[in-house]
């Protein structure tokens, strides 16, 4: 498991607004005395508080675990990450690798995303920066040959376009995708529940097949794990 992980992301800060806000009607409760609606609204908020704690807690490890061993790279002689971010993932399945591996890894950093640093000091931290390439770049076009990558990890992080639910960027990802992986190569996505469908249905009709994973709870988080398997 990785160790040392620098992380960041805003999902504190939607908990700490959760957190303000009920601090504040319940106040505002305490003030007034006999207006129950503000104590009913900062109850309704703390709920929202340990919530969205719980949610991103079991998203991060419990269902990042289960998306991480889902992925098999043991026969992979080329590895594309897309949307790398912090390298949260691709580190990760860099560790499944044997120490005598010469998979080449490629992962690539979103053109609006800045985490190199990040990147770096989590690759030094877990020994893997030597095997892993970072590059940046936009993931809806990317400088690589026809079918050059056995295997493609991409996960929805903050300013990726994995993460954008304009139409267009959408068909774009999943074409560029289509167009890398290699003839039964395999393409694993981890995506909000939304965009895991539309993209589904892109692959679906560029002709490649597509299996869902299921896990616990699926339906409280709003996330999904797929597989596409080009032929």
């Amino acid at each position: 498991m990785y160790k040392k992980f620098k992380h960041r992301s805003n999902n504190q800060f939607v908990e700490v607004t959760f957190f303000i806000a009920f601090a504040v009607l319940f106040m505002t409760y305490l003030a007034t005395g006999l207006k129950t609606i503000y104590l009913l609204w900062s109850l309704a908020f703390l709920i929202f508080t340990v919530m969205s704690f719980l949610r991103n807690a079991y998203l991060r490890n419990r269902l990042f675990k289960e998306f991480v061993d889902s992925i098999d790279v043991q026969d992979s002689q080329s590895i594309l990450d897309l949307g790398s971010n912090d390298g949260f993932l691709i580190i990760q399945i860099a560790n499944k690798l044997s120490v005598s591996s010469r998979t080449l890894i490629i992962a690539v950093e979103d053109k609006n995303q800045f985490s190199n640093k990040d990147f770096h000091t989590n690759a030094v931290n877990n020994r893997v920066k030597y095997r892993i390439n970072l590059v940046n770049g936009d993931i809806r076009n990317l400088p690589y040959s026809d079918k050059s990558f056995d295997t493609i990890t991409a996960a929805n992080s903050l300013n990726s376009f994995l993460s954008s639910y304009k139409k267009s960027d959408c068909k774009k990802v999943c074409s560029e995708i289509n167009r890398l992986l290699g003839h039964n190569g395999t393409a694993y996505i981890f995506n909000t529940s939304y965009l895991s469908k539309k993209m589904a249905n892109e692959f679906i009709k560029q002709g490649n097949q597509v299996f869902f994973y299921d896990y616990k709870f699926q339906f409280l988080y709003g996330m999904r794990i797929f597989s596409v398997v080009k032929k």
